[in-house]
């Protein structure tokens, strides 16, 4: 997610100083998705031909925003025949997650067992 929210940035910044090189941002306002239980804010990217070395000849992306966080939860582009060839779902953020350094020990995750023989 935090990839997609600097490369939104970064598109909005380049607009904002006329820079149309790598697409055009357009707000989609309110929108359903069977994915999600109420509405969500859409934004439409059109990809020009050759801003994107995946989308050779342009395309568009479709970005869907968690009305609450803000967050961009669905990515869906397409390319220049308007086929899917992306689609990125996240749907079960959780925030604020308090981690310690037990979340990251593989000990403790895992519940390693000492190797026999060799107590402490």
């Amino acid at each position: 997610i935090g990839n997609c929210i600097d490369r939104i940035g970064a598109l909005l910044d380049e607009q904002e100083r006329g820079d149309r090189r790598h697409g055009v941002l357009t707000d989609l306002g309110a929108q359903n998705r069977p994915e999600f239980s109420q509405p969500v804010h859409g934004a439409s990217l059109a990809v020009p031909p050759g801003a994107e070395s995946d989308l050779p000849k342009g395309g568009r992306r479709l970005f869907y925003f968690d009305a609450e966080h803000h967050l961009p939860l669905l990515v869906i582009t397409y390319d220049h025949r308007n086929q899917e060839v992306e689609y990125y779902l996240y749907d079960r953020l959780q925030a604020p997650v308090h981690l310690d350094a037990d979340d990251f020990n593989p000990d403790k995750l895992w519940n390693n067992p000492k190797p026999a023989g060799k107590a402490k």
